[in-house]
């Protein structure tokens, strides 16, 4: 993570500091001719070309009697900066970016306190579509001084209809407020409900779905002194409040579908990372945005996703940390093993699982093996590894490995590699409980790639056996034989097949339950009953 420092320090000086791959920073010049009075840095790629793009928006450039509203578009890391025609500038509020009307392009709302050398002295809300080609259009303007705050308006989809509503706070003229407008087809219109929402200014507003009902609820904070339910019947708060406001919606949401078609491709130099757009039952393709993790084999994050990388349950509501892009670059990564994975976000900020891959940098900066899809599967009494190579090279074969604590493993199944494509290995003998399955790679010169570990909880169907304790403790083996009538052959078998202990056992339809005496407690490893 780089770190942006914006403001009016003693040397009058904003700066970037870029990551020096976790050693350090090196601080950047480009914008120490910036003096930023109380600014507000928004990172959004608004031009869908898969770096961030800055916007700043301050209260004054110092030595300057305007405010500050401007874009700076990242080009390999020199921003430059861009003026948007038409923008009024604001400073002391807030800039929130959304995808309104669903067209692919992030829009903008920017709320602040005006300057009459800058077009408008009015502190209100306005509205701007991003037209994909570098310009906006002013949409309309919402009437609500927030007094000097950041936070004060968001996007989302107060309705659970698919598309971006907004919630702006302020004083609107006559009282303070926290107004929803609904978003229909483009236009927006006053919620019926607004009188009962708990209004404030010079506070923030956040969302969330505090009741985990399914839709999102309002969070508020500020100085509050009307009748807030608009019937005269609650006297107002005349102070500061921080309150909920829960959705009443009955519509549900369910999340997007999961991405599809990952792939990793390029060197070290510079990884590129795409993905098939999924869907979603009610908003717009264009207009989900995606969640992206990268991390290595050590736990150390590269791309972290404020999500749940195993359910796909966001931390926040926020538009997804790649943003629009089906597709993201990632430069200079050290040699080494990586998982990485995708989610797609909804404009309810409902989140996909992820889609999962794996792979390794040689010592070379070149990627000898691509993971795409990588599970473990139940089918019928059998466990099922199953793996997609997206790409090969130099890649010699893949060893399958399996253990029953997670800890110590021991190979079951080597399989030669035959170049991209769709690998599998069948274990005919789980363990009932927990069974753990590792993948490796190995290549012509010796290097391995270790995958994931993956994990199925393994119980047999009514015909076949399960065994305790497992693992075993003593030289006694209790069996559970299911479906099995008359003389029966128990065998021991060790991971090479060899056969080393076997007892019959007269097997009722009434009693299904044996205890196996061997003559001494096996050795530490994995072994399988027949």
């Amino acid at each position: 993570l780089d770190i942006f420092v914006f403001g009016n320090d003693d040397t009058g000086k904003s700066k970037i500091l870029f990551n020096s791959a976790g050693t350090g920073f090196t601080e950047s010049t480009q914008f120490d001719g910036y003096s930023f009075v109380d600014p507000v840095v928004s990172v959004i790629d608004y031009d869908n070309d898969k770096d961030l793009d800055l916007f700043i928006s301050a209260g004054f450039e110092a030595g300057l009697n305007t405010r500050f509203s401007k874009l700076f578009v990242n080009n390999g890391g020199v921003f430059t900066e861009t003026t948007i025609t038409g923008l009024l500038p604001k400073g002391n509020g807030s800039v929130t970016w959304g995808d309104y009307n669903a067209d692919g392009f992030a829009d903008l709302l920017l709320n602040g306190d005006g300057y009459i050398n800058s077009g408008e002295d009015a502190d209100n809300y306005r509205l701007y579509r991003n037209n994909g080609n570098g310009t906006f259009t002013t949409i309309r303007a919402f009437n609500y001084r927030q007094n000097f705050t950041n936070g004060g308006g968001r996007f989302f989809d107060w309705d659970n209809d698919g598309d971006l509503d907004i919630v702006v706070t302020g004083w609107d003229g006559s009282r303070q407020a926290t107004d929803i407008y609904i978003n229909d087809q483009g236009g927006f219109s006053a919620y019926v409900n607004n009188a009962a929402i708990p209004g404030s200014s010079e506070g923030a507003v956040e969302i969330g779905d505090a009741d985990n009902d399914g839709d999102l609820d309002l969070f508020i904070t500020g100085f509050s002194g009307n009748d807030w339910d608009g019937a005269g019947t609650v006297a107002p708060f005349n102070r500061n409040i921080a309150v909920v406001a829960l959705n009443p919606t009955n519509n549900t949401n369910a999340a997007p579908t999961v991405p599809t078609n990952i792939q990793v491709t390029g060197s070290a130099s510079q990884l590129n990372f795409s993905w098939t757009a999924s869907t979603d039952a009610t908003t717009p393709q264009k207009a989900l945005t995606y969640n992206m993790f990268l991390v290595d084999a050590n736990g150390k994050w590269f791309y972290y996703p404020l999500a749940d990388t195993t359910s796909g349950k966001n931390k926040i509501a926020r538009l997804g940390n790649v943003q629009q892009n089906t597709g993201w670059y990632v430069k200079n990564l050290p040699a080494g093993t990586y998982r990485w994975g995708v989610q797609a976000i909804d404009n309810s900020y409902k989140g996909s699982a992820f889609a999962k891959g794996s792979f390794r940098i040689s010592s070379s900066g070149t990627l000898p093996v691509t993971i795409g899809a990588y599970n473990v599967v139940k089918e019928s009494d059998h466990a099922v590894l199953k793996w997609t190579s997206l790409s090969e090279s130099n890649v010699d074969k893949y060893i399958v490995e399996r253990s029953l604590d997670g800890k110590s493993f021991e190979t079951i199944s080597t399989i030669p590699a035959t170049g991209a494509g769709n690998y599998s290995f069948r274990d005919r003998s789980p363990s009932s409980g927990n069974n753990y399955y590792r993948l490796t790679s190995l290549d012509k010169d010796g290097t391995s790639q270790v995958f994931e570990v993956l994990s199925l909880n393994f119980q047999l169907s009514q015909s076949g056996i399960l065994l305790y304790p497992n693992p075993l403790t003593t030289s006694e083996l209790n069996l559970q034989l299911n479906g099995y009538q008359g003389k029966v052959t128990v065998k021991l078998i060790d991971i090479t097949g060899r056969v080393l202990e076997a007892s019959t056992i007269n097997a009722t339809a009434t009693n299904n339950y044996y205890k196996v005496q061997l003559k001494q407690k096996p050795s530490a490893g994995i072994y399988k009953i027949n």
